[in-house]
């Protein structure tokens, strides 16, 4: 044996291996993706965050502490090699199909995911869920949004678990061939006669490994020659610059036009709408270039993806800001409640304002709910810039009172959530004479 020969064997073969992990993590590095590398976030996913904050930070009614940090919805990002990881490309986190919505089929849950984890991100500011949820649902609900601006997240066909079986014979011919329609696959006049059964059969050994995650059917996933890490899908979102179009602070346009259509602003089903609307607009951009991936604009669909995010996080809180005050009337010595009420939001005005009010040791006097027609929008530097009202009167036997201020009122054009929750203890004046 020529042990000269092996050494050199050993040696290119070693060399060839490196050489592959190298393109391999140049790749995640850039990637739309959500992998992670040496415990720093270089993926996609984690520049859309970081990006959406900044304009959420900008935004008039951004105040610190109404929504998460960034450092904590990052922590709910990236996947590691082993495809673990705290995000939801994490192969235990989600299944295949939460990541994809084919807007010509109506099939892919990736709208009903987005609703979900906004519904959560909304509860947990509202106080109704545990805080430990709010910064995994704007971690969660901002990937959603942002897979449906990739063509490949608004393509394939569901491959339900239950009977994948059905699903497969849906798509093979009489002579084996795997074709896919127009539908699935796109325009592109390349693929329409193209047997797509190498790629079935990567999905069914993907299947076989984890079926329960495995319920999508993405061609584009399984093209390569090595386990998708050189995938078209892949190779697409791997060559995404992390740069953002610096720009106004606007709103994504699909959401405002769910508004003119009066789908309930800050809603579950608004966030699902835009959700499906994203997915088409993707899919209708694709059409224009033939269905050629290379030609859809990836800077284009980073921009629009931040937009979304930060529009659907503004949408989890309100711009109507409560605060409350005791203080004792010197005549009567009774204790006025005064609730102090503000509209953060600067181009548009609040209306059909409405104040509830609740108390925990004590006992209220006033009305049950009173009515504000129209809050202005907030003017920096303007002192009186507030609406303060004094209609309740608290009596109780204790040195402190829990006060529950809920507020609802209504934005036209303004993504909100509409409704605001101010819980706080008060302390009571020390001249308040206690009841015996």
């Amino acid at each position: 044996m020529n042990h000269k020969k092996s050494k050199y064997r050993k040696y290119f073969l070693k060399l060839l291996f490196f050489a592959l992990i190298i393109i391999l993590i140049r790749g995640i590095i850039f990637s739309w993706g959500s992998w992670a590398s040496s415990g720093i976030d270089y993926n996609t996913h984690a520049f859309i965050l970081k990006e959406s904050y900044k304009r959420l930070e900008k935004d008039p009614a951004f105040i610190k502490g109404i929504f998460p940090l960034l450092s904590t919805i990052l922590d709910h990002e990236g996947i590691s090699m082993d495809l673990t990881g705290p995000g939801p490309d994490a192969i235990l986190n989600s299944v295949s199909s939460d990541h994809y919505y084919n807007p010509r089929t109506q099939e892919g849950d990736a709208p009903k995911r987005s609703s979900f984890f906004f519904s959560q991100l909304k509860g947990s500011i509202e106080g109704k869920i545990t805080k430990e949820r709010e910064e995994k649902s704007a971690a969660y609900l901002a990937h959603y949004i942002a897979d449906m601006s990739v063509p490949f997240h608004v393509l394939g066909i569901s491959a339900p678990n239950e009977n994948p079986e059905n699903f497969i014979n849906g798509i093979t011919d009489a002579n084996g061939r795997v074709l896919l329609n127009e539908k699935i696959q796109g325009n592109n006049q390349s693929f329409l006669d193209k047997n797509w059964a190498d790629e079935l059969e990567a999905w069914r050994e993907a299947h076989d490994e984890h079926w329960k995650y495995v319920n999508w059917f993405d061609p584009w996933y399984y093209d390569d020659w090595w386990g998708s890490a050189f995938s078209s899908h892949i190779e697409w979102e791997r060559k995404v610059n992390h740069v953002s179009a610096a720009g106004p602070n606007e709103y994504s346009p699909l959401y405002t036009s769910l508004l003119e259509k009066k789908t309930p602003n800050g809603s579950q089903k608004i966030i699902g709408e835009m959700t499906k609307e994203r997915a088409l607009f993707t899919r209708n951009n694709l059409d224009r270039v033939n269905g050629d991936f290379t030609r859809h604009d990836k800077q284009r669909a980073l921009n629009e993806a931040i937009t979304d995010v930060f529009t659907v996080w503004r949408a989890a809180f309100s711009a109507l800001q409560p605060l409350v005050s005791i203080e004792q009337d010197p005549v009567t010595g009774l204790n006025k409640l005064i609730v102090h009420l503000r509209n953060l939001e600067d181009t548009e005005a609040a209306k059909d304002i409405n104040v509830h009010v609740e108390i925990i040791n004590g006992e209220l006097t006033g009305p049950d709910n009173w009515t504000i027609p129209l809050l202005e929008p907030f003017v920096k530097n303007v002192i009186d810039n507030q609406i303060d009202i004094d209609k309740w009167t608290i009596d109780s036997s204790y040195n402190d009172v829990w006060i529950k201020v809920i507020v609802t009122g209504k934005y036209v054009e303004t993504p909100d959530s509409e409704k605001v929750i101010l819980e706080k203890n008060l302390i009571l004046p020390p001249k308040v004479k206690k009841i015996k």
